[in-house]
């Protein structure tokens, strides 16, 4: 009987030890299902930040491409003049000035500049358009000079740059 009883120790002890080592695979298993399930969650996060770098970047472009369709369409809104007037002693007006080009990338030539010529109340009374024969290079500007015949009633001036070609 005792060796029946050493018999069943020794069955329950093997069969414990079974059991012990079978949970050890069984924590090995889950340790690395853990490992794997952080590493997964990391990639996962590294996919959404590139994806976030990549969105941006295309929205840059997109902003860019607009931009350039945007200066090639409507030049007048990168293109400014200021400067001053006068009339000479044959009563013409004389207009000095400068026409700034804020265009980013685009190069205009042949300026179109709209002269308003205005009564004491600056009222338009007429208007005429001048070509300034310059070349305007991206963030930079050009000096004009014109002269024009004077309007009965015209006391003052006033001019806008409304056109012009994009150099290729």
């Amino acid at each position: 009987m005792r060796t029946t009883i050493l018999f069943v120790l020794a069955l329950m002890l093997t069969s414990c030890h079974k059991l012990s080592e079978q949970e050890d695979k069984e924590k090995e298993l889950l340790k690395k299902e853990l490992e794997l399930a952080q590493k997964e969650l990391e990639l996962k996060k590294e996919i959404a930040r590139k994806d976030a770098t990549i969105a941006q970047k295309n929205a840059e472009i997109e902003q860019h491409q607009n931009m350039l369709a945007s200066e090639k369409e409507h030049p007048k809104q990168f293109l400014k003049s200021t400067g001053r007037h006068w009339k000479n002693l044959i009563n013409e007006w004389v207009i000095e000035g400068i026409i700034e080009n804020s265009s980013s990338s685009k190069t205009y030539k042949d300026v179109v500049l709209e002269v308003k010529f205005l009564d004491k109340n600056k009222d338009i009374i007429s208007s005429q358009n001048f070509v300034v024969r310059e070349i305007i290079k991206p963030n930079s500007q050009a000096n004009f000079r014109l002269k024009t015949a004077s309007y009965a009633n015209a006391n003052s001036l006033s001019w806008n740059a409304i056109n012009a070609e994009e150099v290729k």
